[in-house]
Formats: C-alpha cells, structure tokens, sequence
C-alpha cells in the first residue's frame, strides 16, 4: 500500500474552503510512495508534507481560529476561499490520516498495533 491511498476517502466536513485543496495537493505529493512502518516516520512525513504545501507547521498551540491564506488553493468562489485551517488539520485532517495508517499497519491482527509507542 502507498501513502497517497489513506487520502482515498475525503473527511465529510472541512474547517475552510482551501482544505480540500491541501488534501488533494499532499495525495497528489505522496502518490506512490511507500508506506513507512514506523507511527513517527508517518507523522513526520505527513507533516512535513503539509508544511510543504501550506507554507506552516502544525507545532506548537494551534488556535481554532488559527488559518493561513495561499493564493495557489483558492478556487475563486467563497469568503474562506483559499484559506487553511490549521485547527482542521492538527485535529481533524493529519488525525483521520494516522487512524488509516495504523489501521493498514497493523492490519487488524494486532501484530504491529503497538509499534506506535515505542518506535521513532
């Protein structure tokens, strides 16, 4: 399985209109790259990822009211048009994605379940 196939199905709600953008651009950034075996190495990369294509990391506070604006997401229609929802993403988004990650890693069987807690 590759990286980009965690980002198969779309969270139901987003925080603002550019965050369907960001989805689809770390998909897009991560298509056919192997999956790494590690909860750490994971998390790196998807963050890395985002701060890649948001321009901003998610360390630190993250306020809810907490958004960046980049002209390359915005879509042309909407008040949040092409703003990112940093709460969004450290809560919701990069959460979704870790769950499917364990989820693939693990397999169900319980064998690599807690591979999370110790690795780096």
């Amino acid at each position: 399985m590759t990286v980009d196939e965690l980002f198969a199905r779309r969270p139901l709600t987003w925080g603002l209109r550019g965050d369907p953008r960001v989805w689809e651009a770390m998909r897009e950034r991560l298509r056919g790259k192997e999956m790494p075996p590690g909860f750490f190495a994971a998390r790196d990369l998807l963050e890395r990822t985002f701060a890649e294509i948001v321009g901003v990391g998610l360390d630190g506070i993250v306020e809810r009211d907490d958004t960046v604006y980049r002209k390359e997401l915005a879509t042309g229609s909407g008040m949040s048009d092409g703003y990112v929802s940093l709460h969004f993403w450290k809560f919701t988004g990069l959460p979704i994605l870790m769950d499917r990650w364990a989820a693939t890693i693990g397999g169900g069987d319980g064998e690599r379940s807690g591979d999370h807690l110790g690795s780096a």
